[in-house]
């Protein structure tokens, strides 16, 4: 395994940095249980990139390393090294921008129950420039939501 590091200032005129890793691996690590306790203790100031390069590795493991930091995973298929290179350039992107984190979803329900709201995903990962993730929410009498998320410390709030 290796890694590259980049730092992306949060606001103009501030000292604050996301520190980013790019995570090379065939998604067999020693221990995996350790290396996803300390992705979680970064709390969202460290944010991982993992590249698996192996088809038969932990891919589970690898995704799940990228959305504890609020960072990203990508597959490098052996048989597909033509694509490599977007996939390289992709994460390097990442690791120059900003990114949402922690993004949730608040739904405004009236009139019924909150307990009978279903999402799907449940849990968001992080969102970066020219990313999308569709939400799907099955919720009685919902007429708005509003969108939460962070960027760095900064807590953004939008209604959608």
């Amino acid at each position: 395994s290796s890694g590259i590091n980049a730092e992306w200032p949060l606001r103009p005129g501030t000292h604050q940095f996301i520190n980013n890793m790019i995570f090379v691996s065939d998604g067999m690590v020693a221990n995996p249980v350790l290396t996803l306790d300390t992705a979680r203790q970064f709390n969202y100031s460290e944010r991982v990139l993992a590249a698996c390069t192996s088809p038969d590795g932990n891919k589970h493991f690898m995704q799940n390393l990228g959305k504890l930091s609020g960072g990203a995973y990508e597959l490098f298929d052996g048989k597909a090294k033509s694509k490599w290179l977007s996939g390289v350039s992709r994460m390097l992107e990442i690791c120059m921008e900003p990114g949402l984190t922690q993004v949730d979803i608040r739904w405004k329900v009236f009139g019924a129950s909150k307990d009978n709201i279903e999402q799907a995903p449940l849990f968001i990962s992080s969102l970066f420039n020219k990313t999308r993730q569709i939400v799907y929410g099955f919720v009685p009498n919902c007429r708005a939501a509003t969108l939460l998320a962070y960027v760095g410390e900064q807590e953004l709030e939008t209604l959608v």
